[in-house]
């Protein structure tokens, strides 16, 4: 999704800490096209903020409490930008929430 690279390169205007992860995506072939080095899930912990561009299963698999646990001690922010998870239990959970 050429959307979601658009959005990676404003994002390393800002911060060089980020960590992307497509579990459908071929790692080498992400590389190659993007240079961009992608990471496995368990890899993605204490962070400050989390965008779910695409809507695999494997992150529709995904429950605000499991989400919770990737967060360090900071507000969590969630930019579900497929909508895949419910807002309430997110927010009762703490999350700040936005989606496009």
């Amino acid at each position: 999704n050429t959307r979601v690279i658009d959005m990676l390169r404003e994002l390393r205007t800002w911060t060089s800490n980020i960590f992307v992860c497509d579990p459908w995506a071929d790692k080498q072939l992400v590389k190659k096209q993007y240079d961009i080095d992608l990471v496995d899930f368990t890899e993605i912990k204490n962070i400050d903020a989390l965008i779910i561009a695409v809507g695999h299963a494997d992150f529709r698999a995904l429950s605000p409490p499991d989400l919770i646990k990737l967060f360090g001690k900071n507000t969590p922010i969630l930019a579900d930008l497929k909508g895949l998870y419910d807002r309430e239990s997110l927010n009762e959970l703490g999350f700040d929430v936005f989606r496009l």
